[in-house]
């Protein structure tokens, strides 16, 4: 989520995201397709960013990280502009870091099939799937 302020971001699935390897993580697995980015790496968000935006709800939404140390929620700012969350809940989390100024809106899951499955939601009082 992109510079757009007062936006929904609802009932997104987020899983095997961020599977460019990072630098500072060995692969068990190699794969064939990770000779072409040797000596490249990513950032470490692998779930649902909100960029330079303000007033974005997030209602519904299931997190599974890659990596326990990559962010599974993040507000990122440029340093210029202010970032926020205005609302939301029903979110979760199953592995990776939730960095946003009201992280209650975010259960934090051991079960990682909760991240992978479509779970019933209530937004604003009404339950969605």
């Amino acid at each position: 989520f992109h510079r757009t302020d007062r936006g929904v971001v609802r009932a997104n699935i987020v899983y095997d995201n961020g599977i460019v390897p990072r630098l500072d993580k060995t692969e068990s697995d190699p794969q064939d397709w990770h000779v072409g980015c040797s000596g490249k790496s990513r950032q470490k968000y692998s779930g649902i960013t909100i960029n330079v935006a303000k007033g974005v709800e997030l209602w519904c939404n299931q997190v599974l990280a890659r990596y326990n140390d990559d962010f599974a929620y993040m507000l990122g700012s440029d340093g210029s502009l202010p970032v926020s969350t205005s609302d939301g809940g029903g979110n979760i989390s199953c592995r990776g870091m939730v960095e946003l100024p009201n992280s209650n809106i975010v259960r934090l899951e051991s079960n990682e099939i909760l991240c992978k499955t479509l779970q019933p939601c209530v937004m604003n009082g009404t339950e969605s799937l």
